[in-house]
């Protein structure tokens, strides 16, 4: 049965967590790389710019390190909190 990653905090866990800055520490090789973030899509197509999610590309690699401006503590190839849970289609339905 294939997985789906996530992560999970909770507000309180947010508000204690530093502040991201402009770099951060790769989780896949330990460098400093620029932190990037993405778009959100509106209804209508447009796209603005976001900092919900912040991360580092590492090759074709990207690691999620920040999230709402806040930065994930991740050790090199061992990240802090994490887990999978099923796809939509693998769980059988309840009778």
């Amino acid at each position: 049965m294939p997985n789906v990653p996530y992560i999970g905090f909770g507000s309180d866990e947010l508000e204690k967590m530093a502040p991201v800055g402009e770099t951060a520490t790769c989780p896949g090789c330990g460098q400093s790389h620029t932190v990037e973030y993405g778009d959100e899509v509106k209804k209508d197509g447009t796209k603005v710019p976001s900092k919900l999610l912040g991360f580092v590309k590492c090759g074709e690699t990207l690691y999620l390190v920040a999230l709402g401006g806040k930065a994930l503590h991740i050790e090199k190839n061992k990240p802090s909190v994490s887990g999978s849970i099923p796809l939509e289609e693998d769980i059988a339905p309840s009778a």
